[in-house]
């Protein structure tokens, strides 16, 4: 969850943070980041189901996924080249999104926790993020500041709007987190 809502800020943000750390000529690479943040968001999902496949002994069968994954990247790589980088970077979404059906479909049968499962957890945190990518794109799009001042609201904004709508919904994850915090910090 916080993964997903960190991605999801980022790519909010990505076009003035690349252009604020790299210069305006880079603000294209924003575009590609933002893209890049969404095939990211598979990553956490992807390795807690090959987790769950090392743990259960079938590394045979984190093998055979693992060659199966080469094989759906070939034609990514090959839009790379007959296309372009933003349509090979679109198409590693969707080789991320099958890749996480096929890890989930084996991974969860082995612990008997299945796609729909997964979804129906992660969902909460979707929809939050997916409201937080909304609320910083309209901030950045309604407001007239410089680009440090904009990116500056743009984090405080996103953050501070996640915590709140987590908080006021009581979603699991992010109060097993919120604990987690208060019980460390008490301790110091």
């Amino acid at each position: 969850m916080v993964t997903i809502t960190l991605l999801f800020g980022l790519s909010a943000v990505a076009e003035n943070f690349t252009v604020l750390l790299l210069g305006e000529e880079w603000r294209l690479t924003g575009e590609f980041l933002q893209i890049l943040c969404f095939a990211a968001m598979f990553y956490p999902l992807n390795a807690l189901n090959v987790n769950i496949m090392k743990v259960k002994g079938r590394s045979g069968l984190i093998l055979n996924i693992g060659l199966l994954k080469k094989v759906f990247a070939v034609p990514v790589i090959a839009i790379a080249i007959f296309y372009n980088i933003k349509m090979m970077l679109i198409a590693m979404i969707l080789q991320q999104s099958i890749t996480y059906y096929i890890n989930t479909y084996y991974g969860g049968k082995l612990i008997s926790y299945k796609l729909k499962e997964q979804i129906i957890d992660i969902f909460p945190g979707l929809i939050v993020s997916s409201a937080m990518y909304l609320v910083i794109y309209l901030v950045s799009h309604l407001l007239a500041v410089n680009i440090l001042a904009m990116l500056f609201l743009e984090i405080l904004i996103g953050g501070l709007f996640s915590i709140v709508i987590y908080d006021l919904f009581k979603i699991d994850g992010y109060l097993y987190i919120k604990k987690e915090l208060k019980e460390k910090i008490s301790k110091r």
